[in-house]
């Protein structure tokens, strides 16, 4: 079975209750589903034919920022880990990078 497209969502308790101190920030994904309560910015949305266009090699699941990707330099330090998943230090330009890894 493979994965579908990256998406993010963010829901409603079971019980109802509406989340509260969650932030959803500075990603890159073709769907979001955030529920009220949410503070959700510096997000980008794509469609899926688009993914080609940011990521190195999305379908083998390698979401490297492409050079020419507009998610580059595109986020926030707001609240933001100070480096991305492997390590790198952000920001490496001007600002930095929607997803999880820094160009």
């Amino acid at each position: 079975m493979n994965p579908g497209p990256p998406w993010i969502g963010v829901f409603n308790h079971k019980n109802g209750t509406v989340s509260s101190n969650t932030i959803v920030r500075n990603n890159i994904a073709t769907n979001y589903n955030i529920a009220g309560g949410v503070n959700s910015s510096f997000n980008m949305q794509v469609k899926v034919s688009e993914l080609m266009t940011h990521f190195m090699a999305p379908f083998e699941f390698d979401f490297h920022l492409l050079p020419g990707s507009s998610a580059v330099n595109a986020g926030t330090m707001d609240l933001a880990p100070g480096t991305d998943l492997e390590g790198a230090v952000r920001p490496q330009g001007g600002g930095i990078d929607l997803g999880a890894y820094e160009r």
